[in-house]
């Protein structure tokens, strides 16, 4: 799970690099720390179903805090 998180991260990262044209543009982003549960998920043993459900209510909230 933690290498599907560094991939996702990775992949942001190259994503603006490639695609940005220049234009100094806002950017907001987040840092979901996983290591002993500190953000996400938020106890050890959850099962995929019940990590996927955090995983989507912390992008609804970044979503609501307009977090690009």
């Amino acid at each position: 799970m933690r290498g599907v998180l560094k991939f996702l991260l990775l992949f942001i990262v190259t994503s603006i690099i490639i695609y940005s044209n220049g234009e100094r543009k806002e950017f907001r982003g987040v840092w979901i720390a996983t290591v002993d549960n500190i953000n996400w998920p938020s106890k050890a043993g959850l099962t995929d179903e019940e990590q996927k459900a955090e995983y989507i209510a912390l992008l609804d909230e970044m979503k609501e805090l307009n977090i690009n």
